[in-house]
């Protein structure tokens, strides 16, 4: 009875340091991702930023240049640690169909994540797409 109760206890304790441990890397100035899962900082909470190698221009139609020609479409994204582009949300919009094309070029964007303490972390960004 008496190593049972032990045992219960060290689990209970090192349960209690783990979710203690997990909180305490979730920075997000934002709120945290449900699609990335890899804590967020702010660009002078990070030892190296992140660094985007691609980033691929959306497919507008020659109809779709025309009409909406010389404007911006502006996106936050999330640079996932893991690699992904994530959470990429319209800011500035010019049309639904239009501004998909945007997301859906972001989503397509390579990158090295930024580190901090030598790990893998997820930032913030804001895109511009310029329609020509």
């Amino acid at each position: 009875m008496n190593r049972a109760l032990h045992n219960l206890l060290v689990l209970l304790v090192t349960t209690t340091a783990l979710a203690i441990s997990a909180s305490a890397q979730q920075p997000c100035d934002k709120p945290c991702s449900q699609e990335c899962g890899v804590p967020a900082y702010t660009g002078k909470d990070i030892d190296q930023k992140p660094r985007i190698h691609s980033k691929p221009e959306p497919k507008f139609s020659e109809a779709e240049r025309n009409k909406y020609g010389r404007q911006f479409i502006t996106l936050e994204a999330l640079l996932c640690g893991s690699g992904k582009v994530t959470d990429v949300k319209v800011k500035d919009g010019v049309a639904d169909g239009i501004d998909e094309k945007a997301v859906e070029a972001a989503r397509l964007i390579k990158f090295t994540p930024g580190m901090k303490d030598g790990n893998p972390v997820s930032r913030f960004i804001i895109l511009k797409y310029f329609i020509r």
